[in-house]
Parts: structure tokens; C-alpha cells; sequence
């Protein structure tokens, strides 16, 4: 199956219809549907705009509708989250230490692995 890779709010679009559109597709690639989903649901818990638990079953639906049967139930999926979110951040929190002249945004992402645990 063909992923985006870098599902995230900012590349997401919901219609009124609540289709599920996903824009900037630069870095597509072969993959598991369940990679967009960690990329996407990752960002939850810091990002304003999908904080509330409306918007972001909105959004997980709208994904599942849009890509159809990813190979897992809703319930498998809920349970991989849990897993899947400290993995995929610890690989973005790598980006942002090889690059320690962003710090600010290095502490941000040091600080959010610590909310996945919680969340």
C-alpha cells in the first residue's frame, strides 16, 4: 500500500463530508496503513487543534473510512497506540537531537514522550 509517511494536522484536511484527504505527498512510500495512523494520532496530545476527543475520533474515523480495511480492528488499533506512539517519537526526538541547534523544539519533543507515556 502507498503511505504518506507524514500524516500530521497540518497535512490533513477533513471535509464537511468528513473524508479524510491528506496533502504533501513528497516522501510517499510502500508501507503499512498502520504507520500513517501512529504518525497522525501521535501528534493528539500537543497539538491545539486536535486536543478534544471529538476532533480526534473525527479524525481516526475519517483515516479508517479513507483507507479502508487496514488489516486491524478498531479495538487492535487502540491497543497498538499505546505502543506505537513512544516508538515513532523517540524517531522524531532523534531528528531534533541531531540537530541541537533547535533545542527549544528539542525540549518540546523530550517533554511530549513523557506525556505518550501518560496519555
Amino acid at each position: 500500500m502507498l503511505i504518506h509517511t507524514d500524516a500530521h494536522g497540518d497535512n490533513l484536511i477533513i471535509t464537511p463530508q468528513r473524508d479524510f484527504v491528506l496533502v504533501d505527498w513528497d516522501n510517499a512510500k510502500f508501507g503499512i496503513a498502520l504507520e500513517d495512523f501512529t504518525n497522525l494520532t501521535a501528534w493528539f496530545p500537543i497539538s491545539k487543534e486536535w486536543r478534544s476527543l471529538k476532533q480526534r475520533t473525527v479524525a481516526k474515523s475519517a483515516f479508517l473510512k479513507g483507507y479502508g480495511n487496514i488489516g486491524f480492528s478498531r479495538e487492535e488499533i487502540a491497543k497498538l497506540e499505546k505502543a506505537l506512539h513512544p516508538i515513532y517519537t523517540l524517531s522524531v526526538l532523534k531528528y531534533f537531537f541531531s540537530n541541537l541547534k533547535d533545542i527549544k523544539r528539542t525540549k518540546e519533543i523530550r517533554s511530549y514522550l513523557f506525556k505518550l507515556l501518560d496519555y
